[in-house]
């Protein structure tokens, strides 16, 4: 069992940064050959396949239990998105977006049943995409074919194929909480996810950072991510999952001038991702696949402000952040410490 957790775990989180690094490849050429309004709304478009119509691949994959093959069907319109680039470039953006969606659902699924008692192994997964996504840009840069994604996304698809899946545990009790406290706690969660996206689209930086600087930010985003779930075994989701969030405020208001807390700043400020995104299937758990995806719904709202021309307000935005902390909190104290804790007799869940 061991195996097959430490395989899922390697291998999605792999298959998470390549098909992350696949997307961003195809969308990096589209920002360079058309103008940036033609660019942002081929931007939008894609956010919302990929991210915006997750919660409706979730549905279907939690009717039909089929998680892996969600996460396989992924891997294929990722590839015929990679295949007809040159050829309808609409069409290839909208397979990806899509593919991207049902990689992420089903991967996710399989992710959340390793360790249903913790958000460890989430935070681990979610952690390569934005490694992922920065590869995709500089492979572009670099004058990678399309023929290399596709025998990439090829490997990828063969080897789901031959990886042993866990046991997905669709009976998992519901939190012992009335459907009001269920709803309040869903709510809270989405306004912080909505919030943390909103922030990490600019970060209205008063200097540019060099190439170096840059990727130093990916990692920072990459730690980040991956330490946040284990930070929450070690001292509890209240105290990783606040903390963190509240400190990273006034980091990311003094890092507009000062590098080094900026870095700071952001890897504090993703810790709160993988707790937020294992709560949300707390208050589902016999949907695990919707409450990934309207973690990534949540995303692409907290996208809209920026792409409708919201830019960066100091002040409001530290507020917005400490706001967020508030929000995960309430979520953490209204919920069960973990899935493995509730009775088995939960009679009321989010339906």
């Amino acid at each position: 069992m061991q195996k097959t957790k430490i395989n899922n775990l390697g291998f999605y989180t792999l298959a998470h940064l390549c098909v992350d690094m696949t997307c961003m490849w195809l969308m990096a050429g589209f920002f360079l050959r058309y103008n940036i309004g033609l660019s942002l709304k081929a931007a939008v478009f894609y956010n919302f396949f990929a991210f915006a119509f997750q919660p409706v691949l979730g549905l279907i994959t939690d009717k039909f239990k089929m998680p892996k093959q969600t996460a396989a069907a992924g891997f294929l319109l990722t590839l015929a998105g990679v295949v007809c680039v040159n050829v309808c470039a609409p069409l290839a953006i909208f397979l990806i977006g899509v593919g991207n969606a049902a990689f992420h659902i089903g991967a996710g699924v399989l992710v959340f049943n390793l360790n249903a008692k913790s958000p460890a192994f989430t935070g681990v997964f979610v952690c390569s995409g934005a490694l992922g996504l920065a590869l995709g840009a500089l492979l572009f840069k670099m004058n990678f074919g399309a023929e290399f994604f596709v025998l990439l996304i090829c490997a990828l698809f063969v080897s789901c194929l031959f990886i042993k899946s866990p046991q997905i545990n669709y009976s998992l009790p519901a939190p012992q909480k009335p459907a009001g406290i269920i709803w309040a706690v869903v709510i809270l969660l989405l306004s912080a996810i909505i919030i943390r996206s909103f922030i990490g689209h600019d970060l209205g930086l008063a200097y540019v950072p060099s190439a170096a600087q840059k990727w130093i930010m990916v990692f920072a985003i990459v730690f980040g991510k991956a330490l946040g779930g284990f930070a929450a075994d070690k001292w509890g989701m209240l105290k990783a999952g606040v903390i963190p969030l509240a400190a990273a405020a006034p980091l990311l208001f003094a890092g507009r001038f000062y590098f080094p807390l900026i870095i700071c700043g952001l890897f504090l400020f993703q810790f709160a991702m993988p707790i937020a995104l294992y709560l949300l299937w707390q208050t589902m758990p016999r949907r695990p696949a919707f409450a990934f995806g309207l973690n990534c719904f949540a995303l692409f709202v907290g996208s809209i402000p920026f792409f409708a021309g919201a830019r960066y307000l100091p002040v409001f935005n530290t507020i917005l952040i400490l706001y967020a902390a508030l929000c995960v909190g309430f979520a953490v104290k209204s919920l069960p410490v973990n899935l493995a804790d509730s009775s088995v007799g939960g009679t009321e869940e989010l339906t």
